[in-house]
Formats: C-alpha cells, sequence, structure tokens
C-alpha cells in the first residue's frame, strides 16, 4: 500500500503539468482576443511575463507529451503485479468513454445552437463526416471549421489507433524505438518546411510531426518505471528538475524574441525536439524530486485544472470568440483593443465562463459516465 501511494504521489506531476499546459494554452487564446499584456517591472527591471501565453501553444506540444505518459503507464502498469497487458477492448472503451461524449455534445451544441460557415448541404456533411471519423485534420477546408481547437483531437485520436503497435515494439526495444520515432518526426518537419513552405502550419502539425511528444511521454513513463525500482537521490533530481524547468523558459523565450523573424510554426519545425528532450528530462527528474518540489506542482489550483482540462479545452476559445464577436462586454472605444478597462474585464469574464462550463461538463455529464463504467465492472 505504501509503494502504491507513493506512486500516486509521483504520478500527480502529470496532473500539475496537465494544468499547466491547459493554462498555458487557454491563456493564449484568451490574450490573442484582448491583446492584454502581462508584463510588469520590479525596482526599473520589466518581467517578460508575456511569454507565457504568446508562446502558449507549445501546451498542446506538452498535452501530446502527457498523454504518451498516461497510456503507456496505463497500458503497461499491470504488468508489475505480474498480470497481463491491458486488453484491446479495455483500452479502446477507455480511450472512448474519455474522449467521445464530450466531443459529440459539443459538436452537437456548435452545430444546432450556432451560426456556422458552412454554405452547401455537401459541406454540411463533410465536416460531420470528417470530424466524426478524427480525420477533419487532413483537409483545409475542414482543419479548424467546426470548433478551432478540434484538430488537435484528431491527431490524437489517429495515435490512440496506432499506439498498441507502437507500444508493443516500444517494450522490446524503448529507447531504440523512441529515438527512431524522434528522427522520424524530426525528418518530417524538416520535408515539410523544405517542399511546402506555404503549407507549414497546416501539415507540421499533423501526426507524424507529434510522434516524438507522444513518444517522449512513453519513454518518461518507462523511465519512471524503471527508476521506482531502484533508489534515487531526491536533492540531484530537484536540481536537474529545475534546471529543465530553466532551459524550458528560456527556450521558449527564444521563440517570443523570434516571433517577428520566423512563424510559430516554421519555430517548431526546429525546436519542437528540444522541447520534447525539455519535457523528458523535468518529468523524470520531478518524479523523483522532494516531496516540496512536487507539492508544487501538483498545486491544488493545477490539479483543478487538470480535472477539467479536457472540456476546459473544448469550450475555453468558443466562448472568448463568441463573446468578442458579440462585443460582450462592450467598450468604450471603436477598438476595444485601445480601453485597458475592457480588456481586463474580458479577460476575466471569459475565464470564468470557460472554467465554469468545463467544470459542470466535467462533474455533471463526464465524470457520472467514467462512474458508470466503474460500477459495471465491479
Amino acid at each position: 500500500m505504501e509503494q502504491a501511494n507513493h506512486t500516486h504521489f509521483r504520478l500527480d506531476v502529470l496532473d500539475g503539468l496537465r494544468g499547466f499546459a491547459i493554462f498555458q494554452v487557454a491563456w493564449l487564446h484568451l490574450w490573442e482576443l484582448s491583446w492584454l499584456s502581462s508584463n510588469f517591472e520590479i525596482f526599473g527591471v520589466t518581467i517578460p511575463l508575456d511569454v507565457l501565453p504568446v508562446t502558449g501553444a507549445l501546451g498542446v506540444e506538452l498535452f501530446l507529451f502527457i498523454s504518451g505518459f498516461c497510456l503507456f503507464h496505463s497500458y503497461v502498469k499491470t504488468l508489475d503485479q505480474g498480470s497481463q497487458i491491458q486488453k484491446i477492448s479495455d483500452y479502446a472503451y477507455r480511450r472512448m468513454i474519455k474522449i467521445l461524449p464530450s466531443y459529440l455534445l459539443a459538436m452537437l451544441i456548435i452545430l444546432v445552437c450556432f451560426e456556422h460557415p458552412f454554405t452547401s448541404v455537401k459541406d454540411y456533411l463533410f465536416q460531420i463526416f470528417t470530424h466524426l471519423f478524427f480525420i477533419h485534420n487532413w483537409f483545409p477546408e475542414s482543419y479548424g471549421a467546426i470548433n478551432g481547437v478540434f484538430w488537435s483531437l484528431g491527431v490524437e485520436i489517429q495515435f490512440y489507433l496506432i499506439f498498441p503497435l507502437v507500444c508493443s515494439l516500444f517494450l522490446r526495444k524503448p529507447v531504440l524505438v523512441f529515438l527512431s520515432f524522434f528522427c522520424a518526426s524530426m525528418a518530417y518537419r524538416y520535408a515539410v518546411h523544405s517542399l511546402y513552405p506555404d503549407q507549414i502550419t497546416y501539415l507540421v502539425n499533423q501526426l507524424p510531426g507529434f510522434l516524438d511528444c507522444f513518444l517522449g511521454g512513453m519513454l518518461s513513463a518507462h523511465l519512471v518505471r524503471r527508476l521506482s525500482k531502484s533508489r534515487v537521490r531526491e536533492g540531484w533530481m530537484t536540481f536537474i528538475a529545475l534546471i529543465a524547468a530553466v532551459a524550458f523558459f528560456v527556450l521558449i523565450k527564444n521563440g517570443y524574441d523570434t516571433r517577428y523573424e520566423q512563424s510559430k510554426d516554421v519555430w517548431r519545425v526546429y525546436y519542437r525536439a528540444p522541447l520534447v528532450l525539455i519535457f523528458i528530462i523535468f518529468t523524470v527528474s520531478s518524479c523523483f524530486a522532494v516531496k516540496v518540489w512536487k507539492s508544487t506542482l501538483a498545486n491544488p489550483a493545477a490539479v483543478f485544472l487538470s480535472t477539467i482540462s479536457y472540456n476546459l479545452y473544448i469550450w475555453h476559445q468558443f466562448i472568448a470568440q463568441r463573446m468578442f464577436q458579440n462585443r460582450i462586454p462592450s467598450a468604450v472605444s471603436q477598438d476595444p483593443h485601445q480601453d485597458p478597462q475592457w480588456q481586463m474585464i474580458f479577460m476575466g469574464i471569459t475565464a470564468v465562463l470557460g472554467v465554469l462550463m468545463a467544470t459542470l461538463l466535467t462533474y455533471g455529464f463526464e465524470r457520472p459516465l467514467l462512474r458508470l463504467k466503474s460500477r459495471n465492472s465491479v
């Protein structure tokens, strides 16, 4: 029992990281609409807090990294207990019951209750078909058509489909398989940048371009699993985690400083790989760091955001966009971005509404469905 508690506490770090990921992504989307700067000065020194929202799209990389970690950990944890690996049927059900209900509900609400840009029955049916089969990110015309954030769910589901095969290879030669996918993913991004520069945003964010994120998460779970069976020095692990955190900020600061020289997607071509390496080092070391470090990462606010993260991811941008389009709240100037009071009120209201909507759906819709499976399994 004690070992299980220690393992659970280590994995709480993942909840903290997921909470940070959704915080950064949501902050980006609200900032894109409000333009509210978060920089501030201390003793004449400017603290560039705008780095976090401006580079907030990298929260998607972190989400997919965490997904790879949790998929592998959940899939093979029974091996440590002397049992067989998780059945494909159980794996498929767990993925579907987590992803589909909230996704389908969001599609229904958006298509029925709100205006959409689909001009013909053929286009409407095409959008529904591609979204139902999670291939909407394959086509420019459906990439962000129903909801701007849905594209990444297509990437996620596509990896779910190949994960059992990837996992079977990974269990045999984890480091070799990771390096193979890591290099293949980099090669894909470089090829896109070289051959199709005009379509880089669309192509670099397809599944091949994210395989290093997923496999990086799997490798991290594998390393945590291996290190759990040996003694590690918490002090050194904490120091390594701190260095990785600094490296992460330096890396995203580079993306922030060069944002006018190259697009964020061109930046990702070259820097997604080192970002994944930083994720691996930070995650593994944090899982074995001192208790204060782990408690700080898995603080109550981050864990709460992690709990509602899926529904918050689905709804936060859509709510904010509708409010902005309908000028809610109203601004005193023609351009609301010239009204500092509006900027603060808009950010506050949209953030609160997004959290409220996500909380309602998580605890009133998603969690009851998950508990239904648990009751039927007893």
